[in-house]
């Protein structure tokens, strides 16, 4: 079944803006939200994700992690609506999150290889998430 694939804890390994969005801090326009998060705030590259089965999602962002004086996790949900307590569900090959204060966010989907890639728009921008087992 398709939710038994996505089912499970993931590991964020890339976030990418086209085109790029002007973040706090940046003089211009970020593609790879990622790698500038990462750089400013090393703990991120260990933030997971799980979409647990019945349809919640849980973030686990390290302990002090914080970027541009704001948490990661606020940041992470800024960008991809991911938090624990929003929801999420399958249909075809659209993954729709229902952020836990409202709003929806949809994302195509594509499993493998031990790695999970959503693509969303807000838009105006495209997002490209990378997650891996």
């Amino acid at each position: 079944a398709p939710e038994a694939a996505v089912q499970g804890t993931w590991k964020f390994t890339g976030l990418t803006a086209n085109p790029g969005v002007t973040i706090t801090g940046s003089p211009v326009p970020i593609s790879d939200l990622y790698s500038a998060l990462v750089l400013t705030a090393p703990c991120a590259a260990n933030i997971t994700l799980t979409f647990n089965a019945g349809g919640t999602m849980a973030v686990s962002v390290p302990a002090n992690c914080t970027a541009l004086n704001q948490s990661v996790g606020v940041l992470v949900d800024q960008y991809t609506g991911f938090s624990s307590g929003a929801k999420w569900s399958l249909s075809g090959n659209n993954l729709t999150v229902t952020r836990a204060s409202g709003g929806t966010q949809a994302y195509t989907y594509e499993v493998g290889g031990g790695a999970l890639t959503l693509v969303g728009s807000d838009g105006a921008t495209t997002y490209t998430i990378r997650l891996q087992k």
